[in-house]
């Protein structure tokens, strides 16, 4: 009996650490992740009001001067625009290997699993577009304001 309580201890422990785990990982996601994929606005906006947050508080912590606070704001300006031009750069890269891959996976199919496979992979697409559409990802056209926060 003695040998068993540190293992019943061990166990209680353990199983205590997958539970809060599991319901942990359920919270952030329900709270973080889930809101961003039903509303990619959302997700967007959250982007935005990080980058803003990041930008008013070296500017409030680093007390920098009107001329540093103009300077900082275009820095990150310039900085959201080339990640904009990144991610357009490659995307048409992503597409090339995801068509060889879709090209790879249906020259392994039967003709009638290559037509669901084919059904899957459009209404895939069509939910994809329709994200895109509600402006899931990185803003574009330079969405971000030209004024430093300090001066709006």
């Amino acid at each position: 009996m003695k040998g068993f309580k540190p293992w019943l201890v061990i166990g209680l422990v353990f199983f205590a650490g997958i539970a809060v785990g599991v319901f942990g990982t359920r919270s952030v996601v329900r709270h973080h992740v889930e809101p961003g994929v039903r509303d990619p606005k959302f997700a967007h906006d959250r982007f935005e009001s990080a980058q803003k947050k990041m930008e008013e508080d070296l500017i409030s912590k680093l007390d920098m001067t009107p001329a540093q606070q103009t300077n900082v704001h275009e820095v990150f300006v310039s900085s959201g625009e080339q990640f904009r031009k990144l991610h357009s750069d490659f995307e048409p890269r992503m597409k090339e290997i995801f068509d060889a891959a879709h090209e790879k996976i249906s020259a392994t199919l039967t003709p009638e699993q290559r037509e669901k496979f084919e059904k899957i992979t459009r209404e895939r697409r069509e939910r994809f577009e329709k994200f895109k559409e509600k402006g899931f990802g990185p803003p574009h056209h330079g969405e971000r304001s030209s004024t430093p926060p300090e001066k709006r």
